[in-house]
């Protein structure tokens, strides 16, 4: 069945990969739930101046839509979709949540993120951990242990060793796998509306769900950085 409306377009098969392919890697760089939470699926959904003068693919509005659909997607996982009463990572009522601190205090990430470990281990949930975090808490991890040379973001990927994300949220949440799955239906792709005998009107769809199986696997922390807001930065170094 072809719902993508492919068939209907007088573009070739070689230029739909192209489009694929420039959308998936425009998205990618956006997603961060995909790079903890198990992925199950896909299990399916239910130019012309290219064409006949070689002139160069101008990928660029299906790579803007890709960043969208990625941002709308980051949404979906960590906040959830109200409308239709599914919960995210940050809004399920079955979370565990831990208030933490200022991190602009260089030893509160660690003891923060100590914490939350402790939480959910004695909940039964021992690892391997995830931790996302808003931009102002992740980049303030390259800060220097002082009188050392060691970045708080290398002592703590010891602890999380599925990995640190900034991520699209407020303060962060510390994650185990057993707590569900991304169910893809249909991945990333594009499809055919229309052209006007110049321009080809194409849209980008993909269908997900966040299976959350064990809400008990989520701890959220409640996180400040003041110094960061203020504006007072550190030289970063590569971890």
């Amino acid at each position: 069945m072809d719902y993508l409306h492919r068939g209907q377009s007088n573009l070739p098969d070689a230029i739909w990969r192209e489009i694929d392919k420039a959308a998936a890697e425009a998205a990618r760089d956006r997603l961060t739930g995909r790079r903890f939470l198990e992925l199950q699926g896909p299990f399916g959904a239910g130019i012309a101046g290219h064409l006949e003068n070689g002139q160069p693919l101008d990928l660029t509005p299906a790579q803007d839509a890709a960043e969208a659909v990625a941002s709308r997607e980051e949404e979906f996982v960590y906040r959830g979709q109200p409308d239709f009463r599914l919960p995210g990572l940050l809004t399920h009522e079955g979370r565990q949540q831990l208030d933490g601190g200022d991190w602009a205090a260089v030893e509160r990430a660690l003891g923060d993120v100590l914490a939350a470990v402790t939480q959910l281990d004695d909940a039964g949930y021992r690892g391997p951990y995830a931790l996302a975090l808003a931009p102002p808490l992740y980049n303030g991890l390259f800060r220097l242990y002082p009188g050392t040379d060691v970045s708080q973001i290398q002592h703590l990927r010891h602890l999380c060793t599925r990995g640190i994300y900034k991520a699209p949220i407020d303060g962060g949440v510390l994650v185990d796998p057993r707590v569900g799955a991304l169910v893809l239906g249909q991945d990333l792709r594009a499809g055919y509306i229309g052209q006007d005998g110049v321009h080809y009107q194409l849209y980008l769809t993909e269908s997900i769900v966040l299976r959350i199986d064990e809400p008990r696997a989520i701890c959220m922390i409640s996180a400040t950085s003041s110094s960061l807001r203020a504006g007072i930065t550190s030289t970063p170094t590569p971890s």
